[in-house]
């Protein structure tokens, strides 16, 4: 009898669950009873999302915060997380929501400094925000700046600084990126696993096993490596840090290659994986491949394969002609 009773408040549930439709609908009209008359908040279609890529969500915005710094949420991790839970709507706007709405109310209490970072992206795809934000171009790719908006229960919520922020924190670009290396790494530390343990682990338990510090047994039977940070979000920014270069260089010696998953995460792969040719243009297929069938165009990091090796063990493009220079020179 109880299993029938737990049968079909499961089918009830289920039955009463919003579509996405019915849900961002519904959360327009009635989201304003959950926030304080200080918040205003609206809907929006964001066009200036990674790549360019846009996205519906709400846009919250604090009359009374020192800085004008409106906070997006997408309504596609609202509906997810609601989708997951058995609350109602109304509960999951009450519980979730409003503490989203109270956190951005006091997100100036802190200092500034300690919460701005630093993210990589594709610097072709975001080449406009050259001009309306302060970036670093490195190679084929861009830094940009952001300020964490919000950090509870819900997540963690942040925004570009874009020029205008710049000016009103008082910082430049020199200034922003000395802050966000320092604290980047703290608030993303680094998490370095081997491809087949975190591929087994994510088949047993059904989610991504926590790595670990920089760390290569010479036993791992494939020389691949996934890098990214804990939290999983905008990893593959952790090849630019300082110490990551300097422990890769130790366990890596001879040099490896880096392909970019995504913006989340990069592989590193030992320069002994590739004795012809024909491996390094593998690895480029696996890259375009993952790109076109996995990443989600606003989560694309690069199509090329990178190579880091030398005295200065410098980040650099893979090209076949330099490989095949360096085989003939070993003849």
């Amino acid at each position: 009898m109880k299993f029938q009773e737990k049968s079909k408040n499961k089918r009830r549930r289920k039955h009463q669950m919003m579509t996405y439709s019915q849900f961002t609908q519904y959360v327009e009209l009635h989201i304003r009873e959950y926030v304080s008359e200080e918040m205003l908040v609206f809907s929006k279609t964001w066009q200036q999302k990674n790549n360019g890529v846009p996205i519906e969500g709400l846009v919250f915005k604090d009359t009374g915060a020192l800085v004008d710094m409106p906070v997006m949420v997408y309504f596609k991790d609202l509906y997810e997380k609601y989708c997951k839970g058995d609350a109602s709507i109304n509960s999951f706007l009450q519980e979730t929501v409003s503490e989203l709405s109270n956190s951005v109310s006091t997100k100036f209490m802190d200092s500034f400094t300690d919460r701005i970072f630093f993210r990589m992206v594709n610097a072709e795809k975001n080449r406009n925000k050259l001009s309306s934000c302060p970036c670093r171009q490195v190679g084929d790719f861009l830094i940009e700046y952001r300020l964490i908006a919000f950090q509870n229960e819900f997540g963690m919520g942040s925004v570009a600084i874009n020029n205008e922020i710049a000016n009103s924190i008082g910082l430049n670009e020199e200034q922003l990126y000395q802050l966000s290396m320092k604290n980047t790494e703290k608030v993303f530390p680094v998490s370095f696993q081997n491809l087949t343990t975190l591929t087994e682990g994510i088949q047993k338990n059904g989610q991504i096993p926590p790595g670990h510090e920089i760390r290569v047994d010479k036993k791992d039977a494939l020389p691949v490596y996934s890098l990214s940070n804990k939290e999983g979000l905008n990893g593959a920014s952790t090849i630019l840090y300082p110490q990551v270069q300097e422990d890769l260089k130790k366990e890596f010696p001879n040099g490896y290659y880096v392909l970019p998953s995504s913006i989340h995460e990069v592989l590193i792969v030992d320069q002994s994986f590739v004795e012809e040719p024909l491996d390094l243009f593998a690895l480029k297929e696996a890259v375009l491949e993952v790109n076109y069938q996995v990443v989600d165009p606003s989560e694309f990091l690069s199509n090329e394969v990178y190579e880091v090796k030398g005295p200065d063990f410098q980040l650099e493009k893979a090209t076949f002609l330099n490989h095949k220079k360096e085989k003939n020179m070993e003849r």
